[in-house]
């Protein structure tokens, strides 16, 4: 690929082969784990068929709702690219559209000059029956593809019928058969439509399956054929690249941001504790005393829960951490170390994810997860940052509450970034847009780690405040 491009965008070399592959492979699949940075290579394949004059039209992302309106646009925005953009999903102050509004938007796009447009897979239904056969969006890269899985399902028919007027597609998952095998056949057929493993799924069974169970006549669980596994990668292998068939040099650790964004509703109340060291909701106090305790307060704001000043109380101020924890969680098969902070992050996991396992002290925890009998396990870094071999159950750590201790940041990743560790590591930190969360991970990035971070996060706070004063 260019090489400009390529540092533009810093990208590794397996990116790069990535882009190229994407860029020789009109239709094709990246079946990759989380953090390895899916968005950015399929970014970087847009740019190098636009500069390359091989795509002359929009490009249209269809992705859940919550990574529609954001992570691609964040990626955008870190890179600085010169790519028009529009949303389907919501206005330029975020709000979100009304179907008349959209499909004005719908009816532009018709005669608008080159743009990325970004839409959730909940609405393609209402896109396809609007544009028909006159359908203008020569690309398509379907994020968290494996939700296409289902044949039957609308969103799946959708996608497939706009194949015919469709140029290319990139689909982007890190779990592309989460119930097995059964789960790849709509998948590959969006892409060669049922060249590689059968036009129907019921031609797929009879080839690469054998009848487990059965109602009547009718057979309600299949299972893969004896060598069927194999002989289904090498079908797929010339149109998507996964780790398992292909040749990629990995670095050994990969760092990735994931941001989260609080409603409007939801950001006053972090705007109003900067501006005045206290909020009262519901009738619940929440008052910082000092700058420390400020720092805390917003720190928390940003997870998503805050202490009240009564002891051992909290207010739920969003849930949009939870959201993007999620989507990482749907998103990688593996299991996930998660890195939390306050007690109140516990309770919102937890209440999230039934499986999750809160990391206690105890010996049989780390057996079971080195085992990988634990598909989540939460560990607070104060307590549980040192010393502990984790390596051998997973290879994802999430931060969901960074650490101000760049002793506790680097101690925790070395849980699982240690010798010993068979897979690439992935470094995810989920970060809530425009708070202190922002400022954390900066400084914990340039190996600040001296309390004067702490400081200089207040001041940067009620630097927020005075811009937004001025303006």
């Amino acid at each position: 690929m260019n090489k400009e491009l390529s540092q533009i965008f810093g990208l590794h070399e397996y990116q790069e082969e990535l882009v190229d592959f994407c860029v020789r492979t009109p239709k094709c699949g990246l079946f990759l784990q989380m953090g390895l940075g899916k968005t950015r290579i399929a970014l970087a394949t847009v740019c190098e068929l636009v500069i390359t004059n091989r795509m002359l039209g929009h490009c249209l992302v269809v992705a859940p709702k919550v990574i529609a309106r954001s992570s691609w646009t964040d990626e955008m925005n870190k890179i600085e690219i010169d790519i028009r953009y529009q949303s389907f999903l919501v206005d330029e102050k975020g709000k979100g559209l009304t179907k008349a509004e959209r499909e004005l938007l719908f009816e532009g796009a018709k005669t608008a000059p080159p743009t990325m447009y970004f839409i959730s897979r909940d609405l393609l239904l209402q896109m396809t029956e609007y544009f028909g056969t006159e359908w203008c969006f020569p690309m398509i890269i379907a994020d968290e593809y494996q939700s296409f899985k289902n044949p039957d399902s609308k969103r799946t028919k959708s996608l497939m019928s706009i194949m015919p007027y469709t140029e290319r597609v990139i689909g982007l998952t890190g779990t592309p058969a989460p119930n097995g095998l059964d789960d790849l056949w709509s998948l590959i057929a969006v892409l060669d439509a049922g060249q590689r493993l059968g036009r129907t799924m019921y031609e797929y069974h009879q080839k690469y399956f054998t009848a487990w169970k059965t109602i009547g006549n009718k057979v309600t669980r299949w299972i893969p054929a004896a060598g069927a596994e194999q002989r289904i990668y090498d079908k797929i292998s010339d149109i998507v690249v996964s780790l398992d068939n292909s040749n990629l040099t990995l670095p050994p650790v990969v760092y990735e941001t994931v941001r989260a964004y609080m409603s409007s509703g939801e950001y006053q109340v972090y705007t109003k504790m900067v501006e005045e060291s206290k909020i009262f909701i519901e009738d619940a106090l929440v008052r910082a005393v000092n700058p420390a305790v400020l720092v805390s307060k917003l720190a928390q704001i940003a997870s998503g829960r805050v202490y009240t000043n009564k002891k051992g109380e909290y207010l739920k101020i969003h849930e949009a951490k939870i959201e993007q924890l999620q989507y990482i969680y749907d998103n990688e098969p593996s299991p996930l170390l998660v890195a939390y902070h306050y007690r109140t992050d516990v309770s919102a996991i937890t209440g999230r994810f039934r499986d999750a396992v809160v990391f206690e002290g105890k010996p049989e925890t780390i057996h079971a997860w080195n085992e990988k009998k634990i598909r989540m396990l939460l560990i607070q870094p104060a307590s549980a940052g040192f010393g502990l071999n984790l390596q051998e159950g997973g290879h994802i750590l999430v931060w969901y509450t960074l650490p101000w201790s760049l002793e506790e940041y680097l101690q925790t990743n070395s849980r699982i970034f240690r010798q010993g560790q068979n897979h690439a590591v992935s470094i995810i930190h989920i970060v809530c847009s425009d708070t202190i969360d922002e400022r954390i991970l900066r400084i914990l990035e340039t190996k600040n780690e001296t309390q004067q971070g702490l400081l200089d996060a207040v001041r940067y706070t009620v630097g927020i405040r005075e811009q937004k004063a001025a303006s």
